[in-house]
């Protein structure tokens, strides 16, 4: 996103607070795109379920669904192990009432309430989110790619770059008619569809940028329902035009001055 003056090469002032520069991976790097490929239950509560599991390339995942409240559904995607350091946001919603059951059918498994149903498929992952009509409202992108056969997507999962983990992202289809709304203090266009947001607080200068002093990781759909990305690190949410799969992006443990 430009945010200097055309044609000038030097500013006598310097924007404060920028973000984390991810890892960049180099000649050589054996970093990968990682995403979630099989898992299976590991525990189960009166809530939802954890799964360990693998990735496309054997490394390990651990993966928490639950349903916390009525429709609202809670997913954590981690390593071998929780992070005891990890910041949280979402408030604490453990004494609402909510009915669950958990359903097993031949390698799936599905947390059914009355408000919101989450269907998973084990082997291959694969995660779609049904509401109280029966019908489909947000489904996991794992599959889009472009003539060469490179996967042009984010799937559930992580990338590394020498080793480390160095971002966690998801990537869900979405439809053709579908708009988006959120995000908090924004001086883009209201509907964010087409649109590439960074989650970080700047002193912007104005308003004549997508930078922003008040970003808030949340975005409401107009088939009626919500994404809040629970983290306090760098986070990107991307609309791939012209084809209707957003993608969220964030790294995976706070950084710089969001600590």
């Amino acid at each position: 996103m430009q945010h200097k003056p055309p044609l000038i090469p030097y500013e006598s002032f310097a924007f404060v607070a920028e973000p984390p520069e991810l890892p960049t991976r180099r000649e050589g790097d054996t970093g990968s795109l990682e995403y979630v490929a099989q898992a299976e239950i590991s525990d189960e509560n009166e809530r939802g379920i954890t799964l360990t599991g693998t990735t496309q390339n054997g490394e390990p995942i651990a993966a928490s669904m639950t349903i916390v409240a009525p429709g609202v559904v809670r997913i954590l995607l981690e390593g071998e192990e929780r992070d005891p350091n990890r910041v949280t946001l979402a408030g604490d919603v453990s004494d609402a009432a909510v009915n669950i059951s958990l359903e097993r059918i031949d390698g799936r498994v599905a947390l059914v309430s009355d408000e919101v149903t989450v269907r998973i498929n084990l082997d291959p992952f694969h995660v779609t989110f049904y509401g109280a009509d029966g019908r489909p409202f947000l489904d996991q992108n794992y599959t889009e790619t472009n003539v060469a056969d490179y996967t042009t997507v984010l799937p559930f999962g992580f990338s590394t770059v020498d080793g480390e983990r160095s971002v966690y992202h998801d990537t869900f289809t979405t439809e053709p008619d579908e708009h988006f709304y959120g995000f908090g203090e924004k001086f883009s266009g209201l509907d964010k569809r087409g649109q590439q947001l960074e989650m970080w607080n700047y002193d912007s200068y104005g308003a004549h940028t997508e930078r922003a002093y008040k970003n808030v990781p949340f975005f409401m759909s107009s088939r009626g329902y919500a994404v809040f990305v629970d983290s306090v690190t760098h986070v990107n949410f991307l609309w791939r035009p012209p084809t209707t799969l957003p993608s969220a992006s964030w790294s995976p443990t706070p950084r710089s001055t969001t600590t």
